[in-house]
């Protein structure tokens, strides 16, 4: 796709394939796709954010913010069909979709290695953050592919949220691509966050 302006692009025409009267369930907070939201044909529903539901209308068997908004959106799906929603959300995520290990000594292995982009890499290393709290925490990238022109750029903004979050390390990963040197340490950001660890 060369860049995520492609990949909302792509997203859209979805929005072009609803016949008249339907209706669209999109973010509400995805500056991306509102070119794309012009149709007077279709009705616009918008998924709250999570920030602005407290508490969250059902139990989970999951914690990660990007998780809970995506079953957000789900239940915002469910109450366009009409459908009654549950008051317990139940999932079994595919491997390498933040799979969680306790390791010896109090370590816990987060591994989310499934693929990666700029808002998925940010999803993963918050909750890198929030589930390590006062611990130590060392994430392992590596690079994201196809961002196009702005991959650069894209892999400076993970660095410098990896500093911002308090990660005390972060490693290169052997693909890396990225020559320059992100965050504090000289570490690269990239297209996997193959392994985020959150020890003692």
């Amino acid at each position: 796709m060369e860049s995520v302006e492609n990949v909302a692009r792509a997203k859209a025409e979805l929005l072009d394939a609803l016949p008249p009267g339907g209706v669209a369930v999109v973010p509400a907070d995805e500056p991306l796709l509102e070119p794309y939201l012009t149709r007077p044909d279709i009705e616009v529903v918008r998924v709250p954010s999570l920030s602005d539901i407290d508490p969250f209308p059902a139990v989970t068997s999951f914690t990660a913010r990007h998780q809970l908004q995506n079953a957000l959106t789900a239940l915002t799906v469910a109450d366009v069909l009409g459908v009654p929603r549950p008051e317990r959300i139940e999932v079994e995520f595919s491997p390498l979709r933040e799979e969680e290990r306790e390791l010896p000594d109090g370590v816990l292995l987060l591994n989310d290695c499934y693929n990666a982009n700029p808002v998925s890499m940010r999803a993963a290393l918050t909750n890198l953050a929030e589930r390590a709290g006062t611990r130590r925490r060392i994430a392992v990238l590596g690079d994201m592919a196809e961002l196009g022109a702005g991959a650069p750029a894209y892999h400076r903004e993970v660095g410098e949220l990896v500093r911002e979050l308090g990660s005390r390390r972060l490693p290169s990963a052997p693909r890396a691509r990225l020559r320059r040197p992100l965050g504090g340490d000289g570490g690269r950001g990239g297209r996997r966050p193959a392994r985020a660890a959150a020890a003692r």
